[in-house]
């Protein structure tokens, strides 16, 4: 990993769960990143504590709404402004409301589609155009997807969440031809995990004993994604990695 020893890194959703542990791993791996996240209590605490490990890396904290296109381009300019620019962007923010089709709240869809999808899309797009400024040609896009938008659940409040990864897996391809376009080397990786012990479910349904999916013993845990972010970002140069499924293995 000593080849992003130093380089800029920004993570989505960095103030719990995927995206916390995400930033832990790449300061403990020497990168500087720019952590963001709508609470900015939450992701304060976690670059204190980063701070205080005694790391190389550096992180520097931001609030943002992925959901607001005005919000994210100041997100990347502030990674130029901090580091120069940006090597890697990490796509965190996500959330689910529980609201099926047949009766869900169209806010509720709303604003799954603005963070899941849009939020996704602006941070691509304004994370390419950074590193096309600045000449990186190396750079790496990681966006979480979701085993959702693989496994289509019979549990109607997961419908439209799973339609909103289903749309992310085909926007993420779009990039990657896109980039080959303009014979581009900047890759874009997927993850896809199943259940994880993140706050997800609490955050969906309020209280995790009302949740209508049936929740495991065991799941997967936060750590568990970092470690295949480091995969891909350890992989060389020539290999594209389109997208790393995984579940805990008590998952059907």
């Amino acid at each position: 990993m000593a080849q992003w020893l130093g380089r800029a890194a920004v993570v989505t959703g960095a103030g719990s769960g995927f995206g916390e542990a995400i930033t832990r791993s790449l300061a403990r791996i020497g990168m500087r990143i720019l952590a963001t996240d709508v609470n900015v209590d939450s992701v304060e605490r976690v670059a204190e504590s980063v701070k205080t490990s005694g790391v190389s890396g550096e992180v520097i904290v931001m609030e943002c709404d992925v959901a607001n296109e005005s919000a994210v381009k100041s997100m990347y300019a502030n990674a130029e402004n901090k580091f120069g620019g940006v090597d890697v962007s990490v796509q965190c923010a996500g959330l689910s409301r529980a609201a099926p089709l047949l009766s869900g709240d169209t806010n509720d869809w709303k604003i799954m589609q603005e963070v899941n999808v849009l939020g996704t899309l602006y941070c691509c797009r304004e994370a390419v155009n950074l590193m096309k400024k600045n000449g990186v040609d190396d750079g790496v896009l990681i966006n979480l997807v979701s085993l959702a938008a693989y496994k289509w659940t019979p549990n109607s409040d997961m419908h439209f969440y799973g339609a909103t990864k289903v749309m992310l897996m085909a926007i993420q391809e779009g990039f990657r031809q896109e980039l080959r376009g303009i014979n581009s080397n900047i890759r874009i990786s997927g993850i896809s995990p199943g259940q994880g012990n993140t706050g997800f479910y609490s955050g969906m349904f309020g209280d995790v004993s009302k949740s209508s999916v049936p929740l495991l013993e065991k799941q997967l845990e936060a750590e568990d994604i970092a470690d295949v972010v480091e995969y891909i970002l350890n992989t060389p140069k020539h290999v594209q990695i389109h997208d790393v499924l995984l579940r805990p293995v008590t998952q059907p």
